[in-house]
């Protein structure tokens, strides 16, 4: 009976402590978020990825991840990607950057995603843009393609995006 007590004190103490550790980080609301499966032969330079969302809160600012499945086999520490961003109204692209993704550790070729179960295939999610905003409430689009200098980009399984409101401070 006497050991009883500070167990039961313990975990007391780890339940309120957790309750208050997560209500101190503030709420990500995610806005958009959709995975595309890659074809079996790899991401063709020619085959555009498109997602397209709904800004409906203009004051807010904005982070944006890439959401992306690799095998081991894939045969480069990195990936170059442009995205372009358009607000459809117009179809004006308002934003254009060429980005490197970086997979694996230059070095020791250890893969920096999480590898799932059973299968030989790693989840990496990164984060691609911050602080991004929007200038008007509407329908844009993010276009995605691949900028290896290759026409096939093999051992990607799938690439996506999540749009969500940065947490004001």
């Amino acid at each position: 009976m006497k050991h009883l007590f500070p167990q039961a004190f313990l975990l007391a103490f780890s339940v309120v402590s957790g309750l208050l550790l997560s209500s101190c980080q503030p709420e990500v609301v995610v806005v958009y978020e959709q995975t595309k499966p890659l074809p079996q032969q790899g991401w063709h330079i020619d085959s555009l990825l498109s997602y397209s969302f709904e800004i409906q809160d203009t004051s807010a600012t904005y982070g944006l991840d890439y959401l992306m499945e690799n095998t081991s086999a894939y045969p480069y520490y990195n990936l170059y990607v442009t995205y372009y961003l358009s607000y459809n109204p117009t179809a004006a692209v308002l934003d254009t950057q060429l980005q490197n993704i970086t997979f694996m550790h230059p070095k020791t070729g250890e893969p920096y995603g999480q590898k799932q179960w059973f299968r030989d295939v790693y989840r990496q999610d990164m984060q691609a843009l911050d602080e991004l905003r929007f200038p008007a409430a509407g329908q844009y689009t993010l276009r995605l393609k691949q900028y290896m200098r290759q026409d096939l980009v093999p051992e990607l399984k799938m690439f996506g995006i999540r749009l969500y409101k940065q947490p004001t401070h």
